[in-house]
């Protein structure tokens, strides 16, 4: 695969990836609105508005393990390890499509995964839930070029959970490999909230 064909992907990916994250940002805009009437908000809190919709965006191409961070003059930079060159690149085109940006540092590193190792065998846990047995504690430990998305598409069949399963682990900002993630029972993940 040349880096002409990289490009076109990555490109393809940002724009489907930004589709999405342009509509959570109206959702967050309409609530950044309400809290705008009651204070002024600074240009440092903007920014991280759009940093968090920017990381969003990401998630949602399956891109985990960069931190976007913004300053108040609205110089972005990006940070962390992805699993490719097409990753870093699509990072790359999904920041660039958000307006307003002064400047764009990508901090990218690439960091091959390891082989892959033989696919655990999830089902178990489901199937004894679903006999009326009571839910085990499931932790699953992360691996380099895993997303929210993609463990919650493992775990429960729908990676639209992602946001339930990210805030029932404490909402953490970024994503590492070799951390422990706890993966709640289908009816727990109920409990936790979307937004």
């Amino acid at each position: 695969m040349d880096l002409g064909d990289i490009a076109k992907m990555a490109q393809q990916q940002a724009q489907a990836a930004v589709a999405a994250a342009k509509a959570a940002q109206e959702v967050k805009e309409k609530a950044a609105s309400q809290a705008a009437a009651q204070k002024a908000a600074s240009d440092q809190a903007r920014w991280e508005v759009q940093a968090n919709v920017m990381e969003d965006a990401l998630e949602h191409a399956g891109i985990s393990g960069v931190d976007v961070q913004i300053d108040a003059g609205g110089n972005a930079k990006l940070v962390g390890d992805v699993p490719s060159e097409t990753a870093k690149a699509t990072a790359a085109a999904i920041a660039e499509q958000f307006g307003g940006l002064a400047s764009l540092d990508v901090q990218l590193n690439v960091v091959e995964p390891p082989p892959a190792a033989e696919e655990e065998d999830h089902s178990s846990i489901w199937d004894k839930v679903k006999a009326g047995a009571a839910p085990e504690k499931v932790v699953y430990k992360t691996k380099p070029g895993d997303s929210w998305w993609g463990i919650a598409a493992k775990f429960y069949n729908d990676g639209t959970q992602w946001k339930r399963l990210k805030r029932a682990n404490g909402w953490p900002k970024m994503l590492h490999p070799n951390v422990d993630v706890t993966i709640p029972s289908k009816d727990d993940l109920k409990s936790f909230p979307e937004e």
